[in-house]
């Protein structure tokens, strides 16, 4: 059988309207609670709300609502350091302002809360508003708008290229290769021909050029390489090649006015 047992905790509200005084009432059965919520106003007087919820170990799960009928309410999280000392969480709805929120504090038994509790342990945690949520969710969405534009000029200025069916890419490949092995013979016949050194590593250095731009032309009529890829090559890597600069087009860094 399960014993019944009460608790009697007090804790203090530094709110800006005065300070609010609680008593908290709780008794628990087994893992069951119930009680008793109580304010202190100065100026509003008492609120009483009813409690209920569960506790374990050190901590307890509390729902509380106000008596008779009313719409006023909220949870609380109480954790139990030591000898009934209590640190805990309240979260609540001003219902006149529609603002949720929460805050701390340090609850201790009622007959020993006295000089115990500081302002200190009241702090406020933040509130929320639902408006905030609508916010949140509009900016989700504004952003949720622009990655699907930016996705959809991606798809538009940039295509995927068109790629060759295999008998055609098979000729391709072929024709490379027969030139790529034309390119080899005039080569070795060089070397046996031409004594100098400089021209020899002139010519095989055109014979590698060429070997690059037969590479990227045979991709390119296959698809496998889009227009734009292949202009970055030519552009941005064969274009930092002395003298070879200069035979690529100029295209002016300066925006028009129009």
């Amino acid at each position: 059988m399960c014993t019944e047992r009460t608790v009697v905790l007090a804790t203090r509200w530094y709110f800006n309207s005065k300070i609010t005084e609680e008593e908290l009432t709780l008794t628990t059965v087994g893992e069951h609670v119930t009680g008793q919520r109580k304010t202190r106003h100065p100026e509003k007087g008492e609120t009483v709300y009813e409690i209920s919820g569960w506790h374990q170990r050190s901590t307890f799960w509390l729902a509380y609502r106000e008596s008779g009928g009313k719409f006023g309410g909220g949870s609380i999280l109480l954790d139990e350091i030591t000898n009934d000392r209590f640190s805990g969480m309240v979260l609540s709805k001003d219902c006149h302002m529609g603002v949720m929120q929460s805050r701390a504090n340090m609850w201790f038994p009622a007959s020993e809360l006295g000089n115990n509790h500081k302002e200190g342990h009241f702090k406020f945690i933040g509130c929320l508003t639902n408006e905030a949520f609508v916010s949140i969710k509009r900016t989700e969405a504004q952003k949720q708008r622009v990655a699907t534009l930016v996705g959809s000029s991606d798809k538009v200025g940039d295509k995927a290229p068109k790629r060759l069916s295999p008998p055609y890419l098979i000729l391709v490949v072929l024709v490379g290769l027969v030139t790529l092995g034309v390119t080899i013979t005039g080569l070795v016949w060089a070397a046996k021909v031409i004594s100098s050194v400089p021209l020899l590593v002139l010519i095989f250095t055109l014979a590698l050029l060429i070997f690059i731009v037969l590479s990227v032309v045979v991709l390119l009529i296959s698809g496998y390489m889009s227009e734009k890829t292949a202009a970055k090559l030519f552009g941005g890597v064969l274009g930092k090649l002395p003298r070879l600069a200069e035979l690529l087009p100029k295209t002016s860094s300066t925006k028009s006015d129009h």
